[in-house]
């Protein structure tokens, strides 16, 4: 995969990262609840603040762990798992957010 390509890959995964952060705190705003266990421990005993920086610097630490083993892993090939994963969430979350009413 082309260095370009990579970095829309960790861009896109990044970015997903953060709009999770956002429907989630939307969400939670009225009356969802998280249901990842460790962020739901992170958001009750450390709050929002401490989630959304997890989120936000959480997925740019693995973003650079990827680029920094690069030569062990398929950076690429990790990335689009990554982004099928985080837009599977993201999906999820619109549609819980859609029957919230």
């Amino acid at each position: 995969m082309g260095t370009r390509t990579t970095a829309s890959l960790a861009l896109s995964f990044v970015l997903l990262n953060i709009l999770d952060m956002y429907l989630t705190n939307f969400a939670l705003g009225h009356g969802a609840y998280e249901l990842n266990p460790l962020m739901r421990n992170v958001i009750e005993h450390g709050g929002i603040p401490l989630f959304a920086a997890l989120k936000i610097y959480g997925s740019i630490a693995a973003v650079a762990l990827l680029l920094l083993f690069r030569k062990h892993v398929s950076v690429g090939r990790v990335l689009i798992g990554l982004d099928t994963i985080m837009v599977g969430v993201v999906a999820f979350n619109l549609v819980s957010l859609s029957r919230m009413g």
